[in-house]
């Protein structure tokens, strides 16, 4: 692999973490615009971001 193949590689799998990293903060935080992260969950994440607002309220 070239050293170019190799840093967009490694660029990628950054990007995917900090997509990630996004996507946990998001589910911490709750929604709205408070969240800071600008983060939109789908599918099973906004099931789960439901969730979590009816157990702990705002």
């Amino acid at each position: 692999m070239s050293t170019e193949a190799k840093g967009r590689a490694d660029a990628a799998v950054e990007a995917g973490a900090s997509d990630e990293r996004l996507r946990r903060w998001r589910l911490v935080l709750g929604g709205a615009e408070a969240d800071g992260t600008g983060y939109e969950l789908a599918g099973q994440d906004a099931g789960m971001d439901g969730a979590l607002g009816a157990l702990y309220g705002g």
